[in-house]
C-alpha cells in the first residue's frame, strides 16, 4: 500500500480575477474534491483559457490541474502542468512537492529528489515534502537517511501516523526491532482503524518471537482488510488459513 502526501491549492475569491476564470476554478476544485478528476481537468482548463486569472491564481490552477492529471494516471501531463505553475511562481513548495510525486511515478527518482529537496529549501517546515522525501530515500535503500528524515518529520508533526509507520518499517529493516515496535504501537494508537498498523506490528512481534501477540494483530488486520494479499500471506505464515 502506497501512502503519498499531496497538496491541493485552495483559494478564496480573488479580487484580481474576474468571475469567469474564478467560477471555472471553483468548479474544478469541487470536482476534484468529489474525486471526478476528468471534470476537474476540464474546469481548470476552462479557467486557464478564460484568460482573466491573476498570475497567482493561474499558477494555482496549473498546479491543481497537474494534480488532477496525476490522480488520473497521466503523469507526463502532470509534470508539464507543474512546470507551468513553477514558471509563474518559482520556488512554490507545493508545486515542487507535487512534481516530485509525478517524477516518482515516472521512475525519475533523481528529479523527484531534487524537487523534494527544493521544496524543503523554500519551506523547511513543509511536512508533506519531508514525508515524500523520506519515502523515496527508503525506496532507494538509504535507510539511515530515511530514518533521519522521518525523525525530523515527527518532531514537527508528532501525530503523523503514516510517518510512524514508515519510520517503523525503516527501523525494522535496519534491525532496530524494539524501536520499530514502539513506532507501530504509535500507529495503532493514532489510527486504530488502520489495518496495516496491526499488520506491521504483527510482523515485528514475529521478529521478537512473540507469536501470540503476532497472531492477535494479524487477526485484527485481517478483520479490517480481508482482501489484502499482504495480510493474507501473513495470516498463512502463522497458520491462520
Amino acid at each position: 500500500m502506497r501512502t503519498l502526501l499531496i497538496a491541493t491549492v485552495m483559494t478564496c475569491m480573488a479580487a484580481t480575477a474576474h468571475a469567469s476564470g474564478q467560477k471555472h476554478f471553483d468548479r474544478g476544485l469541487a470536482a476534484a474534491e468529489d474525486g471526478n478528476h476528468v471534470a476537474a481537468i476540464e474546469s481548470y482548463t476552462d479557467a486557464i483559457f478564460s484568460d482573466d486569472l491573476s498570475g497567482e491564481l493561474l499558477s494555482k490552477t496549473y498546479n491543481n490541474r497537474g494534480l488532477a492529471h496525476y490522480r488520473n494516471g497521466n503523469h507526463h501531463a502532470a509534470v508539464a502542468d507543474f512546470d507551468r505553475s513553477l514558471t509563474i511562481r518559482p520556488g512554490n513548495p507545493v508545486a515542487l512537492n507535487n512534481r516530485g510525486l509525478a517524477f516518482r511515478a515516472l521512475d525519475r527518482d533523481q528529479n523527484a529528489m531534487r524537487d523534494f529537496d527544493a521544496a524543503l529549501k523554500y519551506d523547511p517546515a513543509y511536512t508533506r515534502a519531508m514525508f515524500n522525501r523520506g519515502k523515496l530515500l527508503q525506496e532507494l535503500g538509504r535507510t539511515r537517511d530515511a530514518i533521519e528524515q522521518y525523525n525530523e518529520l515527527l518532531l514537527r508533526d508528532p501525530d503523523q501516523a503514516f510517518g510512524y509507520k514508515n519510520r517503523g518499517k525503516a527501523l525494522r529493516a535496519a534491525g532496530r526491532i524494539d524501536e520499530a515496535l514502539t513506532d507501530f504501537d504509535k500507529v495503532v494508537e493514532l489510527r486504530p482503524d488502520y489495518a496495516y498498523g496491526y499488520y506491521y506490528r504483527g510482523l515485528t512481534f514475529l521478529d521478537l518471537g512473540l507469536d501470540s501477540a503476532a497472531r492477535a494483530d494479524i487477526v485484527a488486520a485481517s478483520d479490517l482488510r480481508p482482501g489484502s494479499k499482504m495480510i493474507r500471506r501473513a495470516a498463512k505464515r502463522i497458520g491462520l488459513n
